[in-house]
């Protein structure tokens, strides 16, 4: 009986392992369609997300219609970090036939003024979201000049030197309150807590951030007020104080 009860149970196992080789090794079974896209919780940028996800769905489709275990988790990422819209993403594979992306856009970075007082939320890609009020606005630099509805490409100037800035910091992206272009198109930027004017020229390098934020920490320092920080220079800085004549 022992036996016949032991040769039932192998018979049951090997029937079963079988049919579980047939039904994984099922091509439609283990397929992945589409990698499946989804906005991170908390994130709250729909209007960006979905230019993003339009954007990637036709760029990750070289990867469906394949096998779960085939498609490289790497190459998606990859994707992901090349686009700069994208603060973070996270992919992984959900068994049985799905890779799942998960996205953070990033945050805009600063506020387009309308013609009626209204601030339009410029994204890292330069376009301009919808308009928001005062009151439910974030806390972002203030873009002035109504040719920025038009002009994107000195929109997309203005976002790549606010993406040179660090976050936080004396000279951060947090410490400015306005930022605008002056009539020779040269890059003006406002500190919210001091009141200066920062002159950047045309663009901004790592050198330049490091020599500003050095100057204000030698003001702050000393308890000098400045009126206007000059960095348009290669090697220097050159600060006018409230006090000069």
């Amino acid at each position: 009986m022992k036996v016949f009860v032991k040769a039932l149970l192998t018979l049951i196992m090997v029937v079963l392992l079988a049919g579980a080789t047939a039904y994984f090794a099922n091509e439609n079974f283990l397929i992945v369609d589409k990698i499946q896209l989804s906005e991170a919780p908390g994130a709250n940028q729909p209007i960006l997300y979905d230019r993003i996800e339009k954007d990637l769905n036709e760029q990750l489709s070289v990867f469906s219609a394949q096998p779960i275990w085939k498609i490289p988790l790497d190459d998606v990422m990859s994707q992901m970090k090349e686009d700069n819209r994208i603060e973070r993403a996270s992919v992984r594979r959900s068994f049985p036939n799905k890779v799942l992306v998960e996205i953070t856009p990033r945050q805009p970075l600063m506020l387009l003024l309308g013609k009626k007082g209204e601030l339009f939320p410029i994204a890292s890609d330069a376009s301009i979201l919808p308009a928001l009020s005062m009151n439910s606005a974030p806390d972002l630099p203030i873009l002035r000049g109504l040719k920025f509805f038009e002009n994107e490409k000195e929109r997309q100037t203005l976002v790549k030197v606010l993406e040179q800035l660090p976050q936080e910091g004396l000279f951060s992206q947090k410490s400015l309150s306005e930022i605008e272009l002056n009539r020779h198109s040269e890059i003006v930027m406002h500190l919210s807590d001091s009141g200066m004017r920062v002159l950047i020229g045309k663009d901004l390098d790592q050198g330049q951030v490091s020599r500003v934020e050095q100057v204000l920490r030698y003001l702050e320092s000393r308890s000098i007020k400045g009126r206007v920080i000059d960095a348009r220079f290669s090697k220097k800085v050159v600060v006018r104080v409230r006090n000069a004549s």
